[in-house]
């Protein structure tokens, strides 16, 4: 059965194969001839239908399939979102009072000479990290950027196995995994944020 596109309109082609072992619908046409869409019968409009939807939706899936890359890492869990800032103290106590809760913890990052407080919510973390002491880089991104959007952490089941397929994928990360906060494994991905921000990999379940 093929719809066609004439001057005079549209047009269905049944061939005699559409009625072989059956009866023929009421008023049918001699079998393998044009017919005017607007006198088709509805078992072949229903039938056209039903083909073409088929069609558009194998298409559809075999296109995603070409397209998904192999072992691709999805990242659609944020285990938390990173602020810098120059004064902890105030910070806390501004969260605090816009949030309505209690800060979570507080801790350090030996690697970054720099201090951390972070807020459970309900769906993620909110971290905040300033310098800890004269030493710290944070001092100079400060110096260059001001406050705002440090990073977002994203998790996945294996750090490990992430960053390998992530490098096989063209995704890479600027080092192999290590530990940041607590025995938080990390790994940072070369492709920044829009606007300057930074992505990391962290195991899921780190709390």
């Amino acid at each position: 059965m093929i719809l066609v596109f004439g001057c005079a309109g549209p047009v269905l082609y049944v061939p005699s194969s559409w009625h072989r072992g059956g009866p023929k619908p009421a008023g049918a046409k001699p079998q393998g001839v044009l017919w005017p869409w607007e006198e088709s019968h509805e078992r072949y409009k229903c039938l056209l239908a039903t083909a073409v939807g088929e069609g558009v939706m194998r298409a559809s899936c075999m296109t995603a399939a070409r397209h998904q890359a192999p072992d691709a890492v999805v990242l659609d869990r944020i285990h938390h979102i990173a602020f810098v800032v120059a004064d902890l103290d105030a910070t806390i106590e501004r969260m605090e009072r816009i949030l309505g809760v209690t800060v979570s913890e507080r801790g350090c990052v030996p690697s970054r000479q720099a201090e951390v407080a972070i807020f459970n919510l309900a769906n993620t973390r909110l971290e905040f990290v300033a310098p800890a002491s004269a030493a710290s880089p944070l001092h100079q991104h400060l110096a260059e950027r001001g406050e705002g959007l440090f990073h977002i952490g994203f998790g996945v089941s294996d750090v490990d196995l992430a960053c390998a397929q992530m490098n096989a994928n063209g995704n890479s990360v600027v080092s192999e995994p290590y530990t940041g906060y607590k025995d938080w494994r990390i790994a940072y991905l070369a492709e920044p944020l829009p606007g300057g921000g930074r992505m990391h990999i962290i195991a899921a379940d780190a709390d």
